[in-house]
């Protein structure tokens, strides 16, 4: 929608937002004793693209942020860790 698409494969098995994703994962387990089934690692590993892309938009016309669009940012993070935790 506007950003350089890289379409390139990765060079590794696994790219920055997958290991974001596995601390999550691990923090989840490891603090809560949450074993998360194939859908719940995908939402997870989703719900970090998600928020990345936010993050992308929320600082692309300034340094510090955009308010509204970090706030919408934590909201989603916060909703897909309560839909595996709760």
């Amino acid at each position: 929608m506007g950003d350089v698409l890289d379409i390139r494969p990765l060079a590794g098995s696994r790219g920055g937002n997958a290991d974001i994703a596995a601390v999550i994962k691990d923090y989840l387990h490891d603090a809560h004793g949450l074993r998360l089934d194939s859908a719940g690692r995908v939402a997870i590993e989703t719900a970090v693209d998600v928020v990345d892309a936010l993050l992308g938009r929320a600082f692309m016309h300034s340094d510090r942020g955009e308010s509204t669009v970090l706030s919408e940012a934590k909201r989603v993070s916060q909703c897909i860790v309560q839909e595996f935790t709760s």
